[in-house]
């Protein structure tokens, strides 16, 4: 109760709708993955992407890669929900299935050959990668949950996502623990 109650001071603070949040985190037992998917719906909020008329009115993608931590009850929450007045669809990517089309992926691979498979098929594709796996950031994806103090905080590497035009709100910056910049080159 005390990881949700941060969770909710972080998400007002930031100015977001957190009473939905905090049902989303409850509805999925206020576990560390509850707070984890409530994030992730924030961080669709809190992204905008590149202009693609041809997706103006297509569902924002949450996808999964990887096990599955949080269960069917994902799918469940995220289905009345709301990213830029559009809905939300969940989907979970397999092996061979081409995550390019993702808005968000979460990719639970603790094979570190496996992730930088996957991160290398998005590499080039404005697909903000959001990952639990130890150096996650350091591996080239965006954000990275890590666990602090007993609290779920996420870090940010910047620079991952400017490379694909990805903008993050200034508000999300502020929150994560660390922010690695994006590197400028002389």
């Amino acid at each position: 109760m005390k990881i949700l109650a941060r969770l909710i001071v972080s998400l007002a603070g930031l100015g977001l709708a957190w009473s939905g949040t905090a049902g989303m985190a409850q509805g999925l037992e206020g576990s560390e993955y509850g707070i984890k998917a409530a994030y992730l719906y924030n961080f669709a909020l809190f992204a905008e992407w590149p202009a693609d008329p041809a997706m103006a009115d297509a569902p924002v993608t949450i996808c999964i890669a990887g096990k599955d931590p949080f269960g069917a009850a994902i799918a469940e929450e995220f289905k009345t929900r709301r990213v830029h007045d559009r809905a939300v669809e969940i989907r979970y990517i397999r092996d061979q299935q081409d995550p390019r089309s993702c808005h968000v992926l979460f990719i639970n691979e603790p094979n570190s050959r496996r992730l930088q498979e996957i991160l290398q098929k998005v590499k080039d594709a404005p697909v903000l990668t959001v990952g639990d796996s130890e150096k996650f950031i350091d591996s080239g994806g965006m954000i990275g949950f890590i666990i602090v103090d007993n609290h779920v905080q996420f870090e940010v590497n910047q620079g991952a996502a400017e490379n694909v035009d990805l903008k993050l709100s200034s508000r999300m910056l502020q929150l994560a623990y660390r922010v690695k910049e994006a590197v400028e080159h002389p």
